[in-house]
């Protein structure tokens, strides 16, 4: 099943893993729960995952705990999904090599769930300990070593540490460069984050660069209408507006309310946050009235 799995031939693993998950073989039910948990070969069904993943942690399965925590995570049942995590660590820490990547992508996980959830003491030392891990295991230009240093650079942005956020911000858009490409949309985030961490320093004239490339390149791997596109958009008119450039902020909110209307519709929060943006860039311009409407539709 897992040969099957990895050629990317997912019938033929579910029709392998769905007899010996029936007879109770844990890594077995565990895959099952990914094809349902992604729709792998299969509708994609969260309710039959979790089923699979539950049998197969009841035997303590390491990646059974680690994806049905992840599926929980991404659901917002964080209370649910923090025990598995850690009993997913302490699994693995008891079975697989110190440097496993797998154990990297668990204490990366729990950082993460940490960190959404404010817990930012408790998040890095599992961001450290992930990268660390991942440089050792993977070697310098591997993905999950940028993703690990966007990670614990998000986390040092957030915590006003910027000294400290640049340059593993930066390491992770070398990293992108090298192995995708500068023209990447790994390199388009990288480049958004780093957009936002010189906003804040005051470093405008770079703000502006990072955040026009990271659109250029999103727009050219997603297409004018996606919702990465919009938050970029959003991004550089937060950035005008904050400059006093009231005009060009409008046209860009404009251009991402949008996309936001025609994938969301008119009543989405997404729109009624751009409404809400695009009110302030009309105030800025001394429009009152349309910004007085502006402000009423985003309620």
């Amino acid at each position: 099943g897992e040969a099957a799995y990895e050629r990317g031939d997912y019938q033929q693993a579910y029709e392998i893993w769905l007899p010996a998950a029936k007879n109770g073989d844990p890594p077995s039910q565990a895959g099952l729960g990914l094809l349902f948990h992604f729709g792998l070969g299969v509708l994609k069904d969260e309710i039959e995952a979790i089923k699979w993943y539950q049998l197969a942690v009841e035997e303590n399965d390491f990646r059974a705990l680690l994806l049905l925590a992840a599926l929980y995570e991404a659901q917002g049942r964080y209370a649910e999904a923090e025990p598995l995590f850690k009993r997913s660590i302490v699994t693995m820490e008891e079975t697989l090599d110190p440097n496993h990547s797998d154990l990297a992508t668990g204490l990366n996980h729990l950082g993460l769930l940490y960190y959404v959830q404010g817990k930012y003491a408790d998040a890095e030392p599992l961001f450290k300990r992930a990268l660390l891990i991942r440089e050792k295991t993977l070697g310098p230009d591997h993905p999950d070593v940028a993703r690990s240093l966007n990670n614990l650079g998000l986390l040092y942005k957030t915590l006003g540490h910027y000294a400290d956020a640049e340059p593993l911000y930066q390491q992770a858009l070398l990293i992108w460069d090298r192995i995708m490409g500068k023209s990447s949309l790994e390199s388009a985030t990288a480049l958004n984050n780093l957009g936002t961490l010189y906003q804040v320093q005051g470093l405008f004239a770079d703000a502006e660069e990072n955040f026009k490339r990271s659109l250029v390149i999103s727009e050219k791997f997603l297409g004018i209408d996606h919702p990465e596109v919009a938050t970029n958009l959003s991004n550089l008119g937060e950035f005008y507006r904050s400059q006093g450039r009231y005009s060009d902020a409008e046209e860009v909110f404009k251009k991402a309310l949008l996309i936001r209307k025609k994938i969301h519709g008119s009543e989405h929060a997404e729109v009624a946050k751009i409404l809400n943006n695009l009110a302030l860039a009309y105030h800025g311009q001394a429009s009152y009235t349309d910004a007085e409407l502006l402000f009423k539709q985003s309620l």
